[in-house]
């Protein structure tokens, strides 16, 4: 009896703290979005950038349907494509991206 009263009163107030963020009024935050940084679109295992020759044929972003980083900057989204090593390690290509 004991068990199943505290079982009922813990899944009561998991049930309440569960629903208390959709209750909570989002606060301006448009001086704080005032910052701008553009999108850094990085490839995986075996990828390419923009500066590869491959990518005028085939865009590694976007494939076949359309060339994402041109309609992305048309669009007027600051956006860049990093060229890093399509074999290297993570440690290796996040140094590339630092230089």
């Amino acid at each position: 009896m004991f068990q199943s009263l505290v079982a009922a009163w813990v899944a009561l107030v998991m049930a309440f703290v569960s629903f208390v963020p959709g209750f909570v009024v989002p606060e301006d935050k448009s001086a704080a979005n005032d910052k701008s940084y553009p999108y850094i679109f990085v490839h995986g295992f075996l990828g390419w950038g923009e500066d590869e020759g491959i990518d005028q044929d085939f865009a590694y972003w976007g494939a076949t349907s359309c060339h994402l980083m041109q309609k992305l900057r048309e669009n007027g989204v600051e956006c860049r494509d990093a060229s890093v090593g399509p074999f290297s390690s993570n440690w290796d290509r996040a140094c590339e991206l630092y230089a």
